[in-house]
């Protein structure tokens, strides 16, 4: 849950009116191995809960929101300087807090309004599709997974298919596959194709799925999937369990390269919301997200860690498990990760890894290959490569980056098979 959009808390001023329904409260928190859940049950013993918010980035500070002021003055008198018996005896310092809106402070925000439907964010490329599977397909899904060998990761389960996703480097693992998705997502692929937000001509050949099982309070850090690993269509089915999406957009000069090569994009400091647009969706128990276009290549997407949602002005409790099934086209051996005029608007040369390959510090007319752990340099203005290199050569490279006055595009090749050809071409045709 998060702060009232537009608004934030602080201490009364002297002389100011001290009640107020809303409380600071410091020595609980998730850092402190106490959930937003468990502290809404303490506190909802005195009054209902208008909400509980991150007071700061500790973790171990809150706000807590009533409707009245009574109640608030009744937890206060209760636990203030005592020991609570429900959050492991922590000792809780409380004062009130007074919500302030002004517009300095209206990026200083922790949450955003909750849309229902994708059409309310206005993200060019993001569709979603509520009841998309029956409650009894639903089941099946749940059951046909719950059936096979789970591979866990530190905070969730999952299953690959088709292509595992390697999390150390972000990207598929394209030299063995998994074999064929399984049957009993058979009827789920092919019901997308149909997708109605798609145009006729896209083809839609999905080849990879990732299984996650998401318990109560995990959720997922704001990321891009990897460009170079996947074409342009995701589509994401919740089941078992609701959550709130939310997307991010950073704001020009608001990137940082990240120093792990292979990672996904990274933004120098998240929760700088005065560098980042912000919308969120809620999603549903069976409902379908398709990302595509701007929503996929240019938006973060996140799941907040919380236990409760904030859904308007309704409270929602995360279910025993959230589970999503990932559907993704393989981006293939060799690719041009960005093919839309728009393209260096999601992505700049400066600011992205791609792949294996690493990005950095271009120069503006400049051709860098990096080839065997090894960089070699090519002038486009003296023709050294063109589009009819020879194929062998292409063959070993790890990332190419074909750069022009004008435009940069990224490849990026785990050592294509004989049996897919390859071609390499620049936007001005060269």
């Amino acid at each position: 849950m998060g702060a009232p959009s537009s608004s934030r808390f602080r201490r009364p001023k002297a002389g100011e009116d001290e009640r107020s329904p809303n409380l600071f409260v410091a020595n609980c928190g998730p850092a402190v191995g106490v959930s937003y859940e468990a502290i809404g049950s303490v506190f909802s013993a005195f009054g209902d809960v208008k909400g509980i918010y991150a007071a700061d980035d500790s973790g171990a500070r809150v706000i807590v929101s009533y409707f009245d002021e009574g109640s608030a003055q009744a937890a206060f008198n209760s636990l203030h300087s005592r020991p609570c018996p429900d959050l492991a005896n922590r000792f809780l310092h409380i004062r009130y807090s007074v919500l302030e809106d002004s517009p300095a402070t209206r990026h200083i925000t922790s949450s955003v309004p909750v849309s229902l439907v994708a059409s309310e964010l206005n993200i060019p490329g993001l569709f979603l599709l509520h009841d998309f599977v029956s409650a009894k397909e639903a089941e099946e899904l749940l059951a046909a997974v719950d059936s096979r060998p789970w591979n866990n990761l530190s905070k969730r389960r999952v299953q690959h298919y088709g292509y595992e996703f390697c999390y150390d480097i972000r990207n598929v693992n394209t030299k063995q596959c998994l074999g064929e998705l399984p049957s009993f997502v058979s009827s789920i692929v092919e019901r997308v194709s149909s997708f109605p937000n798609l145009d006729d001509s896209t083809s839609v050949a999905l080849d990879q799925l990732t299984v996650n099982e998401y318990p109560p309070g995990v959720g997922l850090s704001p990321h891009i999937d990897t460009h170079s690993a996947f074409e342009g269509l995701i589509f994401s089915l919740s089941l078992a369990g609701p959550c709130i999406m939310e997307f991010r957009r950073y704001l020009e000069g608001s990137w940082l390269l990240n120093s792990t090569p292979g990672m996904n994009m990274a933004v120098e400091n998240p929760d700088d919301y005065s560098s980042v647009l912000r919308r969120a969706i809620y999603l549903p128990p069976r409902s379908m997200l398709l990302l595509s276009g701007e929503a996929r290549y240019a938006w973060n997407h996140y799941i907040p860690h919380h236990k409760i949602d904030m859904v308007n002005d309704t409270v929602i409790r995360r279910a025993s498990r959230r589970v999503s099934f990932t559907f993704r086209k393989g981006a293939g051996f060799l690719i041009r990760n960005y093919t839309t005029e728009h393209s260096m608007t999601w992505c700049k040369n400066d600011q992205i890894a791609v792949g294996v390959g690493y990005a950095q510090g271009l120069e503006t007319d400049v051709q860098e290959v990096v080839l065997s752990s090894k960089v070699r340099k090519y002038d486009l203005r003296s023709n050294d490569v063109t589009a009819n290199e020879t194929r062998d050569f292409y063959r070993t490279l790890d990332h190419v980056v074909l750069s022009t006055p004008s435009e940069t595009i990224h490849f990026m090749s785990p050592t294509p098979s004989p049996e897919c050809p390859v071609t390499v071409d620049t936007l001005d045709g060269r």
